[in-house]
């Protein structure tokens, strides 16, 4: 039973009405709390539905990193929004109203991150209460209990957010902690221990009580079937019929296939004494328990029951009895008598009938079983004795010591008692022990000794009837009837014993010899026999051979009812079969046989539900995605399970479809929304999107307050080697500031500012040429070019979270080098699929090999400054996950080089990357794996003259690496993050022009190498306390043509407490 079922002021909340019921003397409602019911109302019908989908996203590779994933599983609802109910709509919005709806509008809505922060800073216990409600009708308890919580530490005599705090823990299924609350806060309101639940059979008796009313409305709401079936049968056993049978009536409107609402509607109208009705109802619910009929008594039962009444009209109908000697009701009177443990009151009615009616057996069995009751066995054993005739069975309703021998005679080692009883010619015995063979079906013993005890007495007709009936049972009807009628003189009901014609023809024709009386009764299109054979094999569960009648019958009369209703229950019963051999094939794993079994069993008739939902099973696990969700959906519609609304959430996952899984979460609500906030919360978590799973569900380890604002303060150093002036570069950041917060709707936006001093160390003359390099210079011409700078770089980034993300940035090249700085940009999308991810952006990036490529150099001829090159182009990768614990990994780049009096250039690289993931405690991930690499440029611009760019630019580079990956469990207190890869390159750098913009015919040679490449890069992080955290990262690449070095630190205040860390707190690769 839902727990909203019982008496609290929810109920009163969403319908006032309810609580001016409740309000009188006695009722669990007092007087004042009729105001707050309406108030409350009005608040949960203003408050809009809430958006259950929240867009997520994963964090983008980058540079070399060959990404893993981790391993995943395979896969009521609120009130629609209300127009504004606090203000006239004859009316515009006054500034304040305005206010409130546009705070309103964003607290309900996706975005609501900052607008919860201000409702929690303004302290606004109006508005904090109304949004606490709105989240416990939206189920979300676990929400609901904290802003209740925060309204009474604001205000302690809060009775309303007692009251609530009560009902989110009992939504939360916290029942210790409701009793806490219920009596912490007991002075500001006695009746809180009423709301919470205690067992089921507490609300049925809260459902029973007469003030209960307000409960069953809630119950008739909310149409639970299972709880009001509880509920009528509990009132039927509290000998209230009437009105229980409103109660079954309504289950059957709600579940029409509950049979046993069915039997209780029969059932009610036969103790209403409405025999017609209960007839009727039994026919009409007929397909859904055939047994009904059973349960309607012959119309004599009301005469019963009068005559048992110790009234006037009571001994006039016991008179009229005795005065036309109806031996019938007299029987039907004592049996009652006798069922109401009065055994005295029965025996003169049984000894009545059996005065008027000497051959009524039914009443003789009455009167044996009432004198052994009554502990007159003597009397009871006469009268067995005397009335065996009737039924042979008689003798066994006598407890005897006869009765203890046969069964010791029909025992093994019962030789002796035979032999003696053969000596004695005892009678009465033998025909005792045959009856007994008779019972057990014991046949073919019965039979010899029926015919022992006819040629010890040839007129005992009991033994007659006996020898009949056991060659029946044997199915010798031929020697039936030759016992039948040699014996016919002593009993003439013995021919009667014997099977009709039709029921001979019947046997005959289910015989293995008897095709040809089939074929006959086919050939006549004889329906009257064709509908008892199909009965036939019917009862003996051949329902495949009796569909075959039951078909034929109904082709040669369409008329016929009893033909129609077999072949619907064969065909029901074929299918049945079939579905319990489906779900027998599915528990062993055999999932496409379960599917063929299910296809046999819709060809006979529809699947109901459960045959549907191990289709539907059947389809996931084969990975029929697709096939299998719209029919979870339609499952779950139907029947709002949790198994199934597994089902529909992980095969909607499957097939990626992200924003129907989001849109059937609000549409849907129940146990779906709840695994899905739960699970995709955790996905999101798995993917590396904190920031989204906290939206969804605040409440995973670690993820506390991961969305606040924080500012970190950094230092940082790069070596890159080279020769002095031209390639070599040093680089000392500090200070590095970052302010980063995410707004409403999950939009994170970072502000950066970096100031970097830049040191190219001195150029020495003659060392190499550089800038304009004439051929002939002028004397005191050259004048030693600037190689320290120190320059700002600022930087502005957003994402937009999601199953797909957007993001974009925009920044500076260094401000304060050598040439005027450009413009640096990101633009792209990320995709959540399945089984990975893809991602495209476009981008304008700063070429940061050198202090010509960076910032630009001075011309030591001229003074003019050249260089600072920016590449422009897109990007794009994906990672797909497979067999398990496999992960591919390709990416591809394509771009556009150009600089200040840089010769343009264009560039092309493609990555192809193989890991294999090891699942090790402690670690989200860790990978291993081969990837390839290669890279190819226009021209070759890595020089230092005027037209040259400063950086590695060779005709084509040719990569292969075998690399480690790593990264520790997230939501921890320590993070630590890891890649690490080495191997061979090989290049070939052709031969340049010195001044590729005015070529004078001198030339750079060309170059070719072949050598060892490693990479090595670690980062981490580590909480110092729940504001403060501590960071860097140290990283060392080697190549072909040069080592560089990278450290970096940092320090993190987050606005609000922090308890885990997450991969989005990890430095970026080059800080």
């Amino acid at each position: 039973m839902s727990r909203n079922i019982i008496i609290h002021n929810n109920v009163r909340r969403l319908n006032p009405a309810l609580a001016r019921k409740g309000a009188g003397q006695g009722s669990a409602f007092p007087l004042c709390m009729r105001a707050l019911g309406a108030a409350l109302a009005v608040a949960a019908l203003a408050a809009p539905c809430p958006a259950m989908g929240q867009d997520m996203y994963v964090q983008q590779v980058q540079d070399d990193e060959i990404p893993t994933m981790p391993t995943r599983a395979p896969a009521r609802p609120v009130a629609a929004p209300a127009t504004n109910t606090t203000s006239s709509p004859n009316r515009p919005l006054s500034p304040q109203e305005a206010y409130e709806e546009t705070w309103w509008k964003q607290l309900t809505g996706p975005d609501n991150v900052a607008a919860r922060k201000q409702l929690e800073d303004s302290r606004d216990i109006s508005m904090t209460t109304r949004y606490a409600w709105y989240l416990y009708e939206g189920k979300q308890y676990a929400d609901s209990r904290v802003w209740f919580e925060r309204i009474l530490a604001w205000d302690t005599s809060n009775a309303v957010a007692a009251r609530g705090l009560v009902l989110s823990y009992v939504g939360m299924n916290d029942i210790a902690k409701a009793k806490a609350m219920a009596e912490k806060y007991r002075d500001l309101d006695a009746l809180l221990i009423r709301l919470i639940p205690v067992s089921a059979e507490e609300q049925l008796a809260i459902l029973m009580k007469p003030d209960g009313e307000a409960a069953r409305q809630m119950l008739e709401a909310e149409k639970n079937a299972g709880m009001a079936l509880k509920l009528a049968w509990a009132i039927y056993d509290d000998k209230r019929p009437a009105e229980a049978l409103p109660w079954f009536e309504k289950v059957l409107l709600w579940d029409d296939q509950s049979s046993v609402a069915a039997k209780g509607v029969v059932t009610c109208l036969v103790a209403l004494d409405r025999l017609d009705d209960a007839e009727a109802a039994a026919r009409k619910y007929a397909n859904l328990d055939a047994q009904l009929i059973k349960l309607v008594p012959p119309a004599y039962k009301g005469k019963v029951k009068q005559m048992k009444q110790d009234t006037a009209e009571g001994a006039a109908a016991r008179k009229a009895v005795d005065d036309n000697k109806d031996a019938e009701l007299a029987t039907q009177l004592g049996w009652s008598l006798y069922d109401d443990e009065r055994a005295k009151d029965a025996l003169p009615w049984f000894e009545k009938a059996m005065e008027w009616d000497p051959k009524n057996a039914t009443a003789a069995k009455g009167l044996i079983v009432t004198l052994v009751k009554l502990n007159l066995i003597a009397r009871a054993e006469a009268a067995a004795v005397k009335y065996l005739p009737l039924d042979p069975t008689m003798a066994n309703l006598v407890p005897s010591a006869r009765k203890a021998k046969i069964d010791k005679m029909m025992a093994p080692g019962g030789e002796d008692l035979i032999q003696q009883m053969i000596e004695a010619k005892d009678l009465g015995l033998a025909l005792q022990l045959a009856w007994a063979f008779y019972d057990a079906k014991r046949y073919t013993d019965s039979i010899q000794w029926f015919t022992r005890v006819l040629e010890w007495e040839p007129t005992n007709s009991l033994a007659a009837r006996g020898l009949v009936l056991s060659n029946m049972k044997a199915g010798d009807i031929p020697a039936a009837e030759t016992a039948a009628r040699q014996y016919e003189s002593l009993d003439p009901t013995l021919i009667k014993l014997l099977p009709s014609t039709k029921t001979r023809q019947i046997q005959a024709m289910r015989k293995p010899g008897g095709r040809q009386a089939a074929i006959d009764v086919e050939k006549s299109k004889d329906v009257s026999t064709a509908v008892p054979l199909a009965w036939s094999l019917y009862d003996d569960k051949h329902y495949e051979e009796s569909l075959v009648w039951f078909e034929r019958a109904q082709q040669w009369d369409h008329q016929n009812d009893s033909a129609g209703k077999g072949a619907g229950m064969a065909r029901q019963k074929i299918s049945n079969d079939w579905v319990g051999q489906a779900a027998m094939a599915q528990q062993q794993k055999r999932y496409r046989d379960s599917l063929a079994l299910l296809d046999k069993a819709q060809s006979y008739n529809k699947l109901d539900t459960d045959g549907l939902t191990i289709k539907a099973w059947n389809l996931f696990h084969l990975g029929r995605y697709e096939e299998a969700a719209p029919l979870f959906e339609k499952l779950y519609r139907q029947n709002p399970r949790s198994d199934l609304a597994e089902g529909l959430y992980y095969s909607l996952k499957n097939t990626g479809d992200y924003n129907k899984m989001a849109g059937l979460s609000r549409e849907l609500g129940g146990p779906y929304a709840r695994i899905y906030r739960t699970e995709t919360a955790k996905e999101y978590v798995d993917r590396g999107l904190p920031i989204a799973g906290h939206a969804l569900d605040p409440n995973i380890p670690g993820l506390k307050n991961v969305d606040t604002k924080n500012i970190t303060g950094g230092i940082g150093m790069r070596e890159k080697s080279g020769d002095p002036g031209t390639s070599k570069l040093s680089v000392v950041t500090f200070p590095v500031a970052q302010y980063n917060l995410v707004l409403p709707g999950l939009h994170d936006v970072m502000f950066e500012a970096k100031i970097m001093s830049l040191d190219a160390d001195r150029f020495r003359e003659n060392s190499a040429l550089i800038g304009s390099a004439p051929i002939n210079p002028l004397p005191g011409q050259f004048e030693s070019p600037e190689t320290q700078y120190t320059v700002l770089e600022p930087r502005i980034s957003w994402r937009k979270e999601g199953w797909t993300t957007y993001y974009a940035d925009a920044g500076l090249t260094p401000l304060g080098g050598e040439v005027m700085p450009g413009m640096t940009w990101h633009l792209g999308m990320i995709q959540q699929i399945p089984d990975g991810y893809w991602n495209a952006e476009f981008f304008s990036e700063s070429v940061k090999e050198s202090l010509l490529s960076y910032t630009g150099m001075t011309d030591p001829y001229t003074g003019d400054g050249w260089g600072r090159v920016i590449r422009i182009g897109l990007r794009g990768e994906r990672y797909t996950e497979f067999g398990g614990c496999w992960g591919l990994y390709m990416n591809a780049q394509a771009d556009y080089l150009t600089g200040v009096d840089v010769d343009d250039n264009t560039h092309a690289s493609a990555t192809l990357g193989l890991s294999r993931k090891f699942d090790i405690e402690g670690f989200k991930y860790f990978s291993v794996g081969p990837s390839v690499a290669g890279e190819v440029f226009q021209q070759n611009l890595s020089h230092y003259t005027v037209g040259h760019g400063g950086y590695f630019s060779p005709d084509h580079i040719l990569q292969g690496v075998l690399a480690l990956n790593f990264l520790t469990d997230e939501g921890k207190r320590f993070l630590l993050k890891g890649y690490f890869a080495g191997g061979m390159q090989t290049n070939k750098q052709s031969e340049a022009d010195v001044l590729p913009l005015t070529p004078d015919g001198r030339m750079y040679p060309g170059t070719t190498s072949t050598s060892m490449v490693f990479t090595g890069r670690l980062k981490g992080a580590m909480l110092i306390n729940e504001h403060w955290q501590v960071g860097g990262l140290l990283s060392y690449a080697k190549s072909a043509s040069y080592d560089e070095l990278n450290a970096f630190m940092f320090l993190r205040y987050t606005f609000e407490p922090r308890t885990g860390l997450f991969r989005r707190d990890l430095p970026a690769d080059n800080p």
